[in-house]
């Protein structure tokens, strides 16, 4: 039943973010009404040729003086709007298997935070649109939302992101990408923003909160093996615990499964890194082995956010090891925001609100800060515009690369680097940083 009311949802959400486009109804996904007059101006003809956006930039109506005299054109990467309307596109692949209850529960988020927004000049057109398995960018452009749009949401894949990416580097709007977490993905392109941390940026939180609350005799990192991909977190482990001189072994359990055993001898404040996503049956077998070696000892064990997820693993061993988990959208259920969005979401969708339809909501606030200031003039700023509380805490941060030729660093993207630790306690998991 609850799945059928996601589904039902769904198709809801999409009919209500896409109605914009109706030339001769207003829309709810507009965010103002416009007065009498205005909706006497004839509407535009569908087939005129579409308006260079070069003359929306160079329209001195548009630009404000002091701003341009300070900051040459040609030093200027962003593209200023400097337009009431603002086009969003919201672009998932909705089909062909992919999580279609997470884009619902998404997009119902979304929609329900902006029928709350108040009405006033600017206006906020939404359309989301089904890219299936499409990944080409010749394809995408030819999608008429995408060519018009200001804003891109989305992408699933990491070849859609990617795509979406070189669209809005080439359009100079920004992309934001909400699930892909790859640090490798996007070069060079101010635009980009990666709302869902790094596996780095993961693994770093979770060391830096090991050195500095526990300071642990030694720090075990459990890797399954060498060609496994939590062997890809081991320099972001040691990046931490050489700066904070915080001893720590790798154990590769393949290798010396019984090795590691001995080593605990004459250690009693232990923390074990297990920073495997994947392996769900690998990983509740180190538990276990865990826990019949702790004894009067103390031990502490770090995993990685997709435990929180996964089903018929023994909370008993969760709970008994100290459990410590890095989250990037932790929601505080009982504050009265919560509270209220609980309620309004219950009664619009007859079903409650996951995580993933608070993430939504908080999108959409997003959306509303780039908004305001692109319509305004003003440049995309991804760290001033996109970081703050919502419901989650993002912290928007340039990453950067090393440049060898010239030996200095040069941006590469923008991506949210804030993190919560949770604990699993009393049956459930509560935030302790």
């Amino acid at each position: 039943m609850k799945g059928r009311l996601i589904f039902f949802s769904f198709m809801s959400a999409i009919l209500f973010l896409c109605s914009c486009n109706t030339p001769k109804k207003l829309s709810n996904t507009d965010t103002t009404r416009k007065d009498n007059t205005e909706s006497k101006k004839p509407s535009k003809d569908p087939d005129k040729p579409k308006e260079d956006s070069s003359k929306i930039v160079n329209d001195p109506r548009s630009i404000p003086e002091k701003p341009i005299e300070q900051r040459p054109r040609q030093e200027e990467p962003f593209k200023r709007l400097k337009k009431e309307n603002i086009n969003v596109v919201l672009a998932l692949p909705m089909d062909g298997g992919y999580e279609v209850n997470r884009f619902a529960e998404l997009i119902n988020g979304f929609g329900l935070a902006l029928e709350s927004l108040s009405p006033g000049k600017l206006k906020i057109k939404v359309e989301v649109i089904n890219i299936g398995n499409t990944n080409s960018e010749e394809d995408l452009l030819n999608r008429s939302a995408i060519e018009r749009a200001d804003i891109l949401i989305g992408g699933y894949q990491t070849s859609q992101v990617k795509t979406l990416a070189k669209i809005a580097l080439d359009k100079k709007i920004p992309f934001i990408s909400i699930w892909n977490t790859s640090e490798e993905i996007i070069t060079n392109n101010p635009y980009y923003v990666q709302l869902k941390p790094s596996l780095d940026t993961y693994c770093k939180s979770i060391a830096e909160y090991v050195s500095s609350e526990f300071r642990p005799q030694m720090v075990f990192i459990m890797i399954e093996n060498r060609n496994s991909k939590d062997n890809n977190t081991l320099e972001a482990f040691k990046l931490i615990y050489d700066g904070s001189r915080t001893p720590y072994k790798i154990i590769y359990t393949s290798e010396n499964n019984t090795d590691w055993k001995n080593s605990l001898a004459g250690l009693n404040n232990v923390v074990f890194n297990i920073p495997n996503w994947e392996n769900k049956n690998w990983v509740s077998s180190i538990l276990n082995q865990i826990n019949s070696l702790k004894k009067n000892k103390s031990f502490i064990v770090t995993g990685m956010p997709q435990w929180i997820e996964w089903d018929q693993m023994n909370f008993n061993i969760y709970e008994q090891l100290s459990l410590h988990i890095p989250v990037f959208n932790y929601v505080d259920m009982e504050s009265m925001n919560a509270s209220l969005f609980n309620e309004s979401y219950y009664n619009k969708y007859n079903t409650w609100p996951s995580t993933e339809s608070f993430y939504g909501s908080d999108i959409l606030n997003m959306v509303r800060k780039i908004s305001t200031d692109l319509s305004e003039g003003l440049v995309f700023n991804p760290n001033n515009q996109i970081s703050g509380n919502y419901f989650s805490n993002y912290q928007i941060s340039n990453y950067t690369k090393p440049t060898l030729e010239t030996n200095n660093s040069e941006s590469s993207y923008s991506h949210n680097v804030y993190i919560t630790i949770e604990k699993f306690e009393g049956g459930r998991f509560v935030q302790v940083k």
